[in-house]
């Protein structure tokens, strides 16, 4: 026992002399030979401006008062905190080869452009493997495979999102405690109109004596942070053009104390075959809800009746 255990401790002190040799002889092999945090960003509230370009066209994402969308529509702030999230985060996992190059050399690229409050800018090219598993980074004609330690979902992906996705798809936010009046205005001839209106210290509904109270505080709290699944671009689905040019189901009109003028959201039929459904905002801008959570908001005079126990 004794002489296999001299055995080992030469052994030992043979390795680790070899591997003083290497490092003696080459401080650089060492270290790695790439920068892992070459695309990384430590502090993105410096970040002014955000170009995206690819097979979806070109994205403009600009910070003014508020980040917009092309100058013209807000961001979706969700998204844009996971772009953030993702760039501060991403770290260089390997430097890909001359092979790997060559494979890659007929993808789609996505080209990405940042700008910062100094003046600087970032760019590089972004693609991926055939099953959006691995992204690659490009810059000055070297590749790297990143990743985000932790994170399973494909990296590249918040890059291929397209314009109407980054848009923001908030479309109202209020409740019981700031809207003031809201009118249910149906085109159907057997469902008839109706107001509920705050006055003095609670909420009245023309013709109704006994107010379920919970009902319509339930009610209106729907109306916080109603946020659509999508905003539809004019053009990106033919059958939500036609459908738009139509009359709605019904007209939701709201005043709220946050807002300074009134607001619409327009509720068109369901389609055929669809679990998606048209609503139109203030703006007629076109937006799709799904059917389950949006058909909350369809209510008759009946809904609010104090029924006792």
């Amino acid at each position: 026992m004794r002489t296999r255990n001299i055995r080992l401790f030469i052994i030992l002190i043979i390795l680790a002399t070899g591997n003083m040799f290497l490092l003696l002889r080459d401080p650089g092999m060492s270290r790695l030979g790439f920068e892992p945090d070459l695309f990384s960003i430590a502090d993105t509230t410096q970040i002014e401006s955000i170009e995206i370009n690819g097979p979806k066209g070109l994205i403009i994402i600009k910070r003014s008062d508020n980040w917009m969308v092309d100058s013209m529509h807000s961001a979706d702030p969700n998204v844009l905190r996971l772009l953030f999230a993702v760039m501060n985060r991403v770290t260089v996992s390997r430097e890909l080869g001359e092979t790997e190059l060559e494979q890659l050399s007929g993808s789609s690229f996505i080209k990405v452009s940042i700008d910062f409050s100094d003046v600087s800018k970032m760019s590089f090219d972004v693609t991926g493997d055939l099953n959006a598993t691995k992204t690659f980074f490009f810059r000055d004609d070297n590749g790297y495979e990143v990743e985000i330690p932790g994170y399973r979902d494909y990296v590249g992906g918040i890059f291929q999102l397209d314009k109407d996705q980054w848009k923001d798809r908030l479309i109202f936010n209020g409740n019981w405690r700031t809207i003031q009046k809201l009118d249910f205005n149906y085109t159907a001839a057997d469902k008839n109109d109706f107001m509920i209106a705050f006055a003095g210290q609670f909420f009245e509904i023309d013709g109704l004596n006994q107010i379920d109270s919970n009902a319509v505080v339930g009610y209106l709290d729907e109306f916080e942070f109603l946020q659509a699944n999508e905003r539809l671009s004019p053009g990106k689905f033919e059958r939500f053009d036609s459908l738009s040019r139509t009359s709605p189901e019904i007209i939701i009109t709201v005043e709220d104390i946050k807002y300074q003028d009134t607001q619409s959201i327009k509720l068109f039929p369901i389609l055929d075959g669809d679990n998606v459904r048209l609503v139109l905002d203030t703006k007629n801008q076109l937006t799709v809800f799904d059917e389950n959570r949006i058909r909350n908001l369809f209510r008759v005079k009946s809904d609010f009746v104090y029924q006792s126990q």
